[in-house]
């Protein structure tokens, strides 16, 4: 009490006296760290607390008369009723840390007061003790299992890089945890049964994989922890590679969740070997399914950093491919995904988590082959099977020896003409380009599908009432047609895409882009100037759009003020200038010329015929122009006499 006056600023009282108390006289010292324990004066959960503690507990002291290996400071480790209230305090706090993944400081506190406790109990031949010592050590080694286990899945679902590096930074402290759980072994004193293998090798990889910056960049608590990792994973090291050949499958069920097998195709590890040359290595062969479904692979494992390699490659990140990352991210969220290389055909990377149990492979198209279905004779007595991943479509042969599809509940008949299937287009952008006297229409690839049906009873294509699937058509039917009418429909695409623009369901999307006509020069109606597209044919480039379009936008903008709040109101495309009407009118008239009228023929208007007006003529119809030649000609021949009115005024 006479120092409680000298009590620093940032701590009560109550603490700086504790701390003064734990810290003075020897023979006392495990009492008075006892009686903390059990009181509110000290925060296990602070780093100056867990700081001096630790240093406290694992001091030698000076040796007291009868030089024993307890010495003066730890003797009490003999009375076995403190011992049975050490381990019951250390329980309560087991207890109150077992849900809070972030009490590294209290963890690293209590693990120190177990190991110590378990080797004075050895050396003092309490066996019991050290059995309820023991038992308090896999407490803490299975809450440590389950720490790393839930960070090291949230550090893969989180985005931001900052929340991320947090969790792999507690995931890193709780698997050196884990670890640290391992001592006694060192000794040969504690079994290493399965479940102890299995644990170590799962931190050992864990501690492997948080390691993602420099150790320099680490804070200095956790340097040292490292480095402590280290020692004592070297000294374990032969025990862990004579168990990891003595104990294959149990080798293998630690790997299960870092590198995941498919379901009901074991692993079967074999050949495996040590090296003297490589020592802390572990070298075997991995082998799982059978015919031509057989994958085999070399896998190694380094005991000392948790390093574990498969076909010579470590654990990555999954790269970035801006063409895919849409439906990755469909799929899997904004996850970093972790990823071993993958045997299977066409694939490169083989997923480190299971979603909803799944096994997941991915592999990027080279560029020159798409594949398109896939299809395979399953095991036992199962049925043909035809899938077409990129659509999510599964065929099989039913009992009928027909191909059906569960997802689209319908079957394909033994008449292959095109009416008998859906036309699956993807609503992607459209580029198109001459070759020949024909037209290559691409449309790319999206997450986004639109279901087309061949009607041959009215001769149309059906699709669902929706504007997009509608004007998709449209621009397919205009992007794709010719000069002789369609087979089915009987009219051209041109025809079938103004039809199908001028049909009220239809609503602005992305119009195609008509020809530009202006006048030549533009302030005298002489010349004209047409700007066509280069890559497509002329045909397909009618005026007859703009009008149509232009009549779409401005009655979905009418519609537009009479929209209620809650309707998301789409802002209307700015269409590039079409040039002159008058001149798009007359190209529209002198084409429908030498073309059939779309549409009803009754309905078609035409131009009413004007009698050309000459100029170098007189004219007996207009007074004006009579008037100026007669002025004209009277100038030129000047009369003798001419009749003129008496009355001038």
């Amino acid at each position: 009490m006479a120092t409680a006056s000298r009590c620093p600023q940032g701590i009560n009282v109550h603490e700086y006296l504790a701390f003064q108390t734990v810290a003075s006289g020897k023979s006392r010292r495990w009492l008075s760290i006892l009686a903390e324990l059990a009181s509110a004066n000290l925060n296990f959960s602070n780093e100056a607390t867990m700081l001096l503690v630790t240093h406290l507990a694992l001091q030698c002291g000076p040796l007291d008369d009868s030089r024993s290996e307890f010495r003066i400071m730890h003797e009490v480790f003999r009375d076995r009723s403190f011992c049975e209230t050490f381990m019951e305090q250390i329980s309560h706090r087991l207890d109150s840390l077992a849900a809070n993944w972030s009490e590294m400081y209290l963890m690293e506190t209590m693990v120190t007061f177990i190991l110590r406790l378990l080797d004075f109990s050895w050396a003092a031949r309490m066996p019991n003790i050290s059995d309820q010592t023991i038992s308090l050590l896999l407490r803490a080694r299975n809450t440590c299992v389950r720490w790393f286990k839930f960070l090291r899945a949230e550090s893969y679902k989180v985005v931001e890089t900052e929340t991320a590096r947090r969790f792999q930074q507690y995931g890193l402290w709780a698997a050196l945890l884990c670890k640290r759980t391992y001592v006694p072994l060192a000794s040969g004193r504690l079994e290493f049964d399965d479940s102890s293998l299995e644990i170590f090798i799962q931190s050992s990889i864990m501690v492997n994989d948080s390691l993602v910056v420099k150790l320099e960049a680490l804070p200095k608590l956790l340097q040292h922890a490292i480095i402590r990792d280290i020692r004592l994973s070297h000294r374990l090291a032969p025990i862990v590679s004579k168990r990891i050949i003595d104990g294959l499958e149990v080798f293998r069920q630690s790997l299960c969740e870092m590198w995941p097998e498919e379901e009901g195709c074991p692993r079967v590890f074999s050949r495996v070997e040590l090296d003297p040359e490589a020592p802390g290595w572990v070298f075997c062969r991995s082998r799982t399914g059978d015919g031509v479904d057989l994958i085999e692979q070399n896998v190694s494992f380094n005991c000392v950093r948790g390093l574990l390699l498969v076909d010579w490659q470590p654990m990555g990140k999954l790269p970035e491919d801006p063409k895919y990352s849409v439906v990755l991210n469909e799929l899997f969220g904004n996850q970093a995904l972790l990823i071993f290389p993958s045997r299977r055909p066409q694939m490169q990377y083989i997923l480190c988590v299971k979603p909803h149990g799944y096994q997941v492979h991915v592999g990027y198209g080279s560029g020159t082959q798409e594949l398109i279905i896939t299809v395979y004779q399953p095991g036992g007595d199962r049925n043909l099977t035809v899938e077409l991943p990129r659509l999510n479509i599964v065929f099989y042969t039913n009992k009928n020896r027909l191909l059906e599809s569960p997802q689209l509940q319908c079957q394909i008949d033994n008449d292959q003409d095109a009416g008998t299937w859906s036309i699956l287009v993807p609503l992607g952008p459209v580029s198109a380009r001459t070759e020949g006297g024909h037209v290559t229409v691409k449309v790319e690839p999206l997450d986004k599908f639109g279901r087309f049906n061949i009607n041959s009873t009215i001769g149309r294509i059906d699709c669902a009432p929706e504007p997009t699937l509608v004007f998709t058509k449209a621009l397919l039917h205009a992007c794709t047609s010719f000069l002789l009418p369609d087979p089915l429909t009987g009219r051209t695409g041109t025809e079938e895409a103004i039809e199908w623009l001028q049909a009220d369901i239809s609503q602005p999307w992305s119009p195609l882009t008509p020809p530009s006509i202006v006048y030549y020069p533009q302030d005298l109606k002489v010349m004209r100037t047409d700007t066509w597209i280069e890559p497509l044919p002329i045909i397909l480039q009618n005026s007859a759009y703009r009008q149509i379009v232009d009549r779409i936008l401005q009655e979905s903008a009418t519609l537009g003020m009479f929209a209620a709040k809650e309707q998301v109101i789409v802002k209307m495309p700015e269409l590039p200038p079409s040039g002159d009407m008058h001149l798009h009118a007359r190209a529209m008239f002198r084409q429908g010329a030498v073309t059939r009228c779309p549409g009803i023929t009754s309905s078609c208007t035409q131009p009413a015929n004007q009698k050309y007006m000459s100029r170098d003529r007189p004219s007996t119809v207009n007074i004006m122009h009579r008037n100026v030649l007669e002025v004209t000609n009277m100038i030129r021949k000047w009369p003798q006499s001419f009749k003129t009115t008496d009355f001038i005024a």
